[in-house]
């Protein structure tokens, strides 16, 4: 007897590895992103159920077909997870030890598979337990959007009339994700950040003494610092517990500053970043990476940040780590989310320089380069001169030596780049642009001020490096970027900082920063 449709359990079997991880990354992942590779699997079930029935009898095909499936996805998961596991100073995350393991259930699968000769009743108890366990993460991220559909959108504080109403130079905002600063590059990183200063100071920069942040965590210092104001002066309804960050996703991508500049007449530029909240996709002009490579992307589009993670959690790390190229067709599947990732870098740093012919009319730019935050894929080249310009001789990695070359090598590539980039908006732009680099929070690892300390650059004419600006946090930059470079009348509040922990990040603790000019 052949059965030639998936049963039940097939489909809900299909559905759990996308719905499973959009769940567990519901707050970074625009759900959309799951939605071809949802597709995939359904399709993919079928195919391959037909496939093995065509070889193996009625109810066994079910059986087996859900015996490759459970293996090629969850192959991933157990390779990662063993990775640094020892059994008698052996390490067992091997391919050469998970191979043999994953065929030997595929054969108790194919053994089961020949026995059974009647349903029965396992068709209905697997089902059950496929819908049990699809369950959990249904509801997940059904919360999640509930929540986020319910939450009223607040009423930001947009400002309506500036003193200078003739006054609309192009307003670039510019996120080095996780950039330090200088202090700390040199005492733990073993980087002297002096050279890349003076660049930006050469460009016209002024480069604030003892920069720190008002929050630890990206999403907190987006929400407030485009608002220009504290998390408590803000009308949005935050609780304690929980690490519930949908009211901050409005304060991002709709924030005070930019409906703000949009109501004054500017157009909006913004760029792929891999994090659904800080992505202004709704923007005038909206930037992500252009298809590449002669490979099965260009049949079926460029993956998306999420395919590219699925694809790491199946056995397919095996074809890569064991360098089997597949005849040149996969491209992506190879190289999973890190080449996506360095992909997406890649762009933003490649077209930020063409924004100022983008368009005559006054721009708001918002670039959230993830770098240098892991992961660490991005260093100079072998021989370049960063090399010996900023690294300090006779440092001694003390601790976490590859998380130290890593940060800091990501930290040198931009110094590289970073530059050039701003000297090209600078000449391409027609009337002087205003320029916030900036990072959001420290090293990714570091806690309490450490992760305070960020490096904070503004291009506003009519600052001088007289003014006071040391322990300049990103809110006050902003209202400082209004006041003195568009005319809105908004003095500074007090610079003030506040740890938290990822999981509970409304539960803050001021911090002092011992930083001396």
């Amino acid at each position: 007897m052949k059965q030639r449709w998936p049963p039940p359990f097939l489909w809900l079997l299909a559905l759990y590895p996308p719905v499973a991880l959009l769940a567990a990354n519901i707050q970074q992942v625009d759900p959309v992103q799951a939605l071809r590779a949802t597709v995939v699997c359904l399709v993919a079930m079928l195919l391959l159920h037909l496939f093995i029935g065509l070889v193996a009898p009625a109810p066994g095909a079910a059986v087996l077909t859900a015996t490759v499936w459970l293996i090629f996805f969850t192959y991933g998961h157990v390779y990662t997870a063993l990775q640094a596991s020892e059994i008698g100073g052996t390490l067992v995350g091997r391919h050469r030890y998970l191979i043999p393991v994953a065929l030997l259930v595929l054969g108790g699968g194919t053994l089961l598979a020949r026995r059974l000769r009647r349903p029965g009743g396992w068709g209905t108890a697997l089902t059950l337990m496929a819908a049990s366990a699809l369950l959990l993460p249904a509801l997940t991220i059904a919360r999640f959007q509930t929540r986020l559909l319910a939450r009223p959108r607040p009423s930001l504080p947009i400002l309506t009339q500036a003193a200078t109403s003739g006054r609309r130079p192009d307003v670039y905002l510019i996120l080095l994700d996780g950039y330090t600063r200088q202090d700390v590059l040199g005492q733990s990183f073993g980087v002297d950040n002096q050279p890349f200063l003076d660049q930006l100071r050469s460009l016209g920069f002024i480069v604030p003494d003892c920069s720190v942040s008002n929050y630890s965590q990206t999403e907190l210092t987006l929400a407030t610092a485009f608002n220009f104001a504290y998390l408590e002066d803000l009308p949005v309804q935050l609780a304690s517990e929980g690490n519930d960050r949908t009211s901050l996703f409005f304060l991002i991508r709709h924030s005070a500053l930019r409906q703000t500049l949009e109501a004054a007449g500017y157009r909006t530029v913004a760029f792929e970043s891999g994090y659904a909240w800080s992505e202004w996709q709704d923007a005038d002009i909206y930037l992500r990476p252009k298809l590449a490579g002669l490979d099965l992307t260009r049949l079926f589009g460029r993956l998306n940040a999420f395919e590219a993670l699925m694809l790491e959690t199946t056995a397919l790390p095996i074809l890569s780590d064991t360098q089997v190229a597949m005849l040149g067709l996969t491209g992506d599947l190879e190289t999973g989310p890190l080449t996506v990732h360095r992909e997406r870098v890649a762009h933003i740093l490649d077209q930020l320089p063409n924004v100022p012919a983008m368009s005559d009319e006054p721009k708001l730019v918002f670039a959230h380069i993830v770098a240098p935050h892991r992961p660490f894929i991005f260093r100079p080249e072998a021989g370049s001169p960063l090399l010996d310009t900023y690294l300090i001789p006779g440092f001694e990695m003390n601790a976490s030596p590859g998380y130290i070359a890593g940060y800091r090598n990501q930290v040198m590539y931009l110094n590289g780049i970073v530059p050039d980039i701003l000297a090209h908006i600078l000449d391409e732009s027609k009337a002087p642009p205003l320029i916030y680099l900036f990072g959001d929070h420290g090293p990714d690892d570091a806690v309490g001020a450490e992760r305070m300390a960020i490096l904070q650059a503004l291009y506003l004419p009519g600052l001088t490096p007289t003014d006071n600006l040391a322990g300049l946090t990103p809110i006050n930059a902003i209202r400082l970027l209004l006041d003195q470079g568009l005319g809105y009348a908004l003095p500074p509040l007090p610079n003030q900082s506040y740890y938290s922990d990822y999981d509970l990040p409304y539960q803050l603790s001021p911090i002092e920063d011992g930083c001396r000019p």
